[in-house]
């Protein structure tokens, strides 16, 4: 009997020693956490969503985070004090609305060791009674009261434009501005929620403030080692309801010209793409189609994405205004099918598509008409090009949520051309508090000012030098920012200003033909995109050696990891070792870049510290 334990204890050593020996070899326990989401649970169930948002933009982000009650952070305050690679912790709006004062200390505490905080509009407003406070519980460290309720009772929430002070610094598209004010597609005037802020002490850095009441909306203020960054307007509220932009911008800010953490980048092989979407509406573009083939304007260097709207009427049936795919189109399918990825634009027929949508919507079953519609587009197209269709975009823009989207998954498509989020880069959009899809990414157009395609330019009488300087701002915007964007027009369009357009291709061709830029189909930057959400990485800087693993169950091809330069100062970064493990380095912005090169899904990188 005393045998068979023993030989029970060693079966069972042996077992725990293989599947240690196993898991380390693969990826190791995450254990490097720059940034802390920070929650009230008191309000979680009613603004859950503002949480989600933020949760969400991080992971799109690539940024390792960790979301924390500030509850249990107050019965164990090491969570923060003992996390070495703290850089920055995060207060959602609606989330927080109460802040026990306590949490006041820890984060002036935090402050002083030179951990940054992130406050969103809201934050500390209320007492645990639900009640306003006279002034809100961060107003002595900001210098700014945004709890002014009591004060103003209605007035103190206002509307109001908001004018962008420092675009270049917070990375602001400003071909989404007009003379410094932010501007929608289509909509001259676009306002924003604002608190009626007091300003106690203006020793801080103003961003942005609003236009008619003139009150601070982006400051950045110094605070012993640290930073606060304030933002008067409900970025989670924003984000959940379709404008991704405002967001994204400051929470990009926040991390990489505040924190400067170290995370992977949503670009494959770390290179700024652009992407180029056609849409083909109907017959009128086989002339454009033919003078951009016989012209230059489709490259073998480009991939863009053409989407076409296949059927042989446009307006109403019988009209033979319609693209043809099936007849006369079929050719200019083809040649399109050479420069990049045929998708859907829409179903059938594109104005008959978008007005039925938009008003005949209670006389039709709009799932069935949607979906039948796109399947009958889908079907003519992969008959002629051979693979399945998985770009979408809608005719006119008409794209009812959440149900378009939810019907393109059906349907086993990817991605979408999107006018919701103007002006930021692909995502899984929210819609109504609650993410669209996690299966389905939408594609935000890019615009300028109030307009977006190149015959909505011409109608509106830009110049020629209009229309060259914003497509050249368009392609360093990307570049200057490290991201990716989409712009969309129609083939006819670029017969109104084709000097003006060929300069435009001319110029991405150069870039893309020195590697500074790259363009993707919205196939292939979707594909990446899933697979870069499913990559996991790990630092550890263990005194004598500092290490880097990645994971992916897929494939680590194409990823790329940021890190600070100071981060690695005190080791040996060896480029030809480096390269032995299949990863290309590159310095840029006191950045190292580590670009993954080869097909593996684990990967791990050791520097000795110098001696």
């Amino acid at each position: 009997m005393v045998i068979y334990i023993q030989r029970l204890v060693l079966l069972l050593f042996l077992s725990i020693y293989f599947f240690l020996l196993l898991i380390s070899n693969s990826f190791s326990v995450n254990s490097y956490y720059p940034v802390m989401i920070l929650y009230n649970p008191d309000f979680y169930r009613t603004y859950r969503y503002s949480l989600l948002s933020f949760e969400q933009s991080l992971r799109e982000e690539g940024v390792n985070f960790k979301t924390v009650s500030i509850y249990r952070i107050l019965n164990n305050q090491s969570i923060v004090f003992d996390n070495k690679n703290l850089e920055g912790i995060i207060l959602p709006d609606r989330v927080n609305q109460y802040i026990p004062y306590d949490f006041y200390f820890i984060v002036q505490k935090l402050l002083k060791r030179g951990v940054n905080v992130f406050i969103s509009y809201d934050v500390g407003i209320k007492n645990r009674a639900g009640k306003y406070l006279s002034s809100c519980v961060f107003s002595d460290i900001l210098g700014l009261n945004y709890a002014t309720y009591e004060k103003y009772g209605n007035r103190a929430y206002l509307l109001d434009q908001v004018e962008i002070l420092e675009p270049k610094f917070l990375g602001f598209p400003e071909c989404r501005l007009d003379n410094g004010i932010i501007v929608g597609y289509k909509y001259p005037i676009k306002k924003y929620y604002v608190s009626n802020v007091e300003i106690k002490d203006d020793d801080y850095r103003e961003l942005s403030r609003t236009k008619i009441y003139g009150l601070p909306f982006i400051v950045l203020k110094k605070y012993y080692d640290g930073s606060i960054y304030y933002v008067n307007t409900p970025l989670g509220y924003l984000k959940a309801n379709s404008d991704d932009l405002i967001l994204r911008i400051n929470l990009k800010t926040f991390l990489y010209k505040v924190c400067k953490v170290n995370h992977i980048l949503n670009l494959c092989n770390g290179i700024p793409t652009i992407i180029l979407n056609y849409h083909v509406d109907a017959n009128s573009d086989w002339k454009a189609i033919e003078f951009m083939y016989n012209n230059a304007y489709l490259r073998g260097n480009i991939k863009s994405s053409f989407h076409i709207t296949a059927g042989d009427f446009r307006d109403k049936e019988g009209d033979r205004l319609g693209f043809d795919a099936f007849g006369k189109g079929r050719e200019y399918v083809k040649i399109l099918s050479r420069y990049g990825e045929v998708g859907s634009h829409g179903g059938w027929a594109h104005n008959y598509f978008s007005n039925m949508i938009l008003y005949e919507s209670d006389k039709i079953d709009l799932r069935t008409f949607i979906k039948e519609h796109i399947e009958k587009n889908n079907k003519c197209l992969k008959d002629i090009v051979g693979y399945n269709i998985v770009e979408y975009s809608a005719p006119n823009g008409v794209y009812p949520q959440p149900i378009s989207t939810r019907i393109l998954e059906e349907l086993g498509m990817i991605c979408y051309y999107y006018v919701g989020d103007m002006g930021s880069q692909p995502n899984l959009t929210f819609y109504e508090n609650i993410m669209v899809s996690d299966k389905v990414l939408a594609f935000p157009i890019m615009p300028y000012k109030t307009i977006v395609s190149l015959g909505e330019m011409k109608k509106n009488r830009i110049s020629s030098l209009e229309i060259k300087n914003f497509l050249k701002y368009l392609v360093d915007y990307v570049i200057q920012n490290n991201t990716v964007r989409l712009y969309y027009t129609h083939p006819y369009d670029v017969l109104v200003y084709p000097r003006e357009y060929y300069y435009f291709i001319d110029y991405i061709d150069n870039l893309v033909s020195n590697s500074i830029l790259q363009t993707q189909t919205m196939r292939e930057y979707t594909e990446f995109f899933f697979r870069f959400l499913g990559t996991e990485y790990d630092l550890k800087n263990m005194s004598e050696k500092f290490i880097i693993e990645l994971n992916n169950p897929i494939s680590l091809n194409g990823i790329t990891l940021r890190i600070q330069r100071d981060e690695l100062k005190d080791f040996y970064v060896n480029d030809n070792y480096c390269n032995k493990k299949g990863v290309d380095i590159k310095y840029k912005d006191d950045y190292f870049y580590f670009i993954v090169k080869k097909n593996v899904k684990y990967l791990s990188l050791v520097f000795r510290k110098k001696s």
